[in-house]
């Protein structure tokens, strides 16, 4: 058998796996317990989830350097880049005007009256420490940057000034 029919075999298997264990779960255990065991559950998947996050942003930019690494000429590259414009600013352009149409007709959030408040008011939220979980959920980060360009945390920035101090010694800046 082929390796990659061995995958899909594999991912067959477990996918019905995980369907009768969950509807198992759910058959014969308490309601508390279903929920325990779903919190514990969502660590394993908020990591595999924020794993994933992690390495598209890498892979889809190494794989566009590649591909354009690949074409070669100038002229074909110049070429690509302006397609690759033009689909963009239409996309953007279309995505606008259909959020735009949406909006004129649909009126979202036309019945909410939100006040805002005057003052800082007490938010009721509890502030407690770190558990394990939340530990090891926080980890692995979201994103590795914002759309804004800045960092999500005030550590990332302190990594990146000695990175960047260290590569201006081995230059012979300092």
């Amino acid at each position: 058998m082929a390796n990659a029919n061995k995958l899909t075999l594999f991912i067959v298997i477990f996918m019905l796996m995980g369907i009768l264990s969950g509807a198992a779960i759910h058959a014969y255990a308490t309601p508390t317990t279903v929920s325990a065991w779903a919190d514990n559950i969502t660590l394993l998947t908020d990591l595999f989830l924020r794993l994933i996050k992690m390495v598209i942003a890498p892979l889809v930019f190494s794989t566009l350097t590649v591909g354009i690494m690949r074409l070669g000429e100038t002229a074909t590259i110049g070429r690509v880049g302006g397609k690759a414009m033009v689909w963009f600013i239409t996309s953007s352009v279309l995505s606008i005007l259909v959020g735009l149409v949406i909006v004129t007709f649909q009126h979202p959030g036309a019945g909410l009256n939100l006040a805002v408040p005057k003052e800082a008011v007490d938010t009721g939220l509890a502030v407690s420490g770190m558990s394990l979980k939340g530990f090891l959920s926080h980890t692995i980060p979201h994103q590795h940057h914002r759309g804004d360009g800045q960092q999500r945390d005030p550590a990332d920035r302190g990594v990146l000034d000695v990175l960047r101090h260290r590569r201006r010694v081995a230059g012979g800046e300092v």
